[in-house]
């Protein structure tokens, strides 16, 4: 039987705001990496008003989801070494993984294992977009960790709902969005886009997370980011990385046509994401 849950849209973007509203220092960070004339001076100058989100940066930059060689010991050595894009994403990482913490754990759910698979997610389509020579790195790990966050507001707000959709899934495999838009009338990649909105996040990466369930309809610019992002969230689901369900989605041979792969290369990346995983679920232990 299904769950009635007829959403409010203004209502719902009212709690959005309430709920999950965007750090007024990541704010500044964005606007100011997308000045021309930022520098490190001026990107430290912003980060020394909020400590206790510098020292969250710099104990990501230290962390083995960033590989870097030395120990980054302050901010301005932070942004000299990494640059001004990846102190951004470090930066994004640390405000987005504060939402995975207030949402409450249901049936099958949890903030924590959803992190889990969004970090492995990125640390995936990371490793795809340099092998593919897709462009930048940084750019694509946040869109692993950013593809799910619809997920957090179903939950949030329409527990009983997100509770059945997931019941569902137990029954045998199933497309995830197929079975939110029957139970939710909506899907996770829609909200995800929302949030995306919300925060001021270029349309290029509300776009793709809008679709990364459906690449083939996703922009045509966009279709390559999008599909690589497809590829990495399934790797990562058939693993059983992080919170993960019985998914009625493969690898097709859709998405390693649009990507120029072929299957080997797809079994390749799954293989070394194994590899990947092992070393980042240190961070979880």
């Amino acid at each position: 039987m299904a769950v009635e849950c007829k959403i409010e849209w203004e209502d719902l973007n009212r709690k959005m705001e309430k709920m999950f509203p965007m750090p007024q220092i990541m704010a500044k960070i964005l606007q100011e990496v997308n000045n021309p004339n930022a520098s490190a001076a001026s990107l430290e100058k912003i980060l020394k008003n909020d400590p206790s989100f510098t020292l969250k940066i710099l104990a990501l930059a230290n962390s083995s989801y960033y590989g870097v060689a030395a120990k980054v010991a302050n901010i301005r050595a932070a942004i000299t070494l990494l640059g001004l894009n990846m102190v951004k994403s470090i930066a994004l990482h640390a405000s987005v993984s504060d939402l995975f913490r207030v949402t409450a754990n249901s049936f099958g759910f949890s903030g924590t294992e959803l992190w889990k698979h969004s970090v492995g997610v990125g640390v995936c389509v990371k490793m795809v977009s340099r092998r593919l020579h897709l462009g930048n790195a940084e750019d694509y790990f946040t869109l692993g960790l950013l593809h799910d966050v619809g997920l957090l507001i179903e939950h949030q707000f329409f527990p009983e709902a997100a509770d059945a959709v997931l019941k569902r899934l137990t029954l045998g495999p199933a497309k995830l969005t197929d079975v939110e838009r029957e139970l939710l009338g909506t899907d996770h990649e829609v909200l995800s886009a929302l949030l995306c909105r919300k925060w001021s996040l270029p349309e290029s990466v509300c776009t793709v997370v809008k679709f990364h369930h459906h690449p083939a309809e996703a922009p045509e610019a966009l279709r390559r980011t999008t599909a690589a992002v497809y590829l990495a969230n399934t790797i990562v689901q058939q693993a059983g990385y992080g919170f993960h369900y019985r998914s009625g989605e493969n690898i097709t041979g859709e998405v390693l046509k649009v990507l120029g792969i072929e299957d080997v290369d797809a079994q390749v990346m799954q293989e070394d994401f194994h590899r990947e995983a092992a070393e980042i679920s240190l961070q979880f232990a």
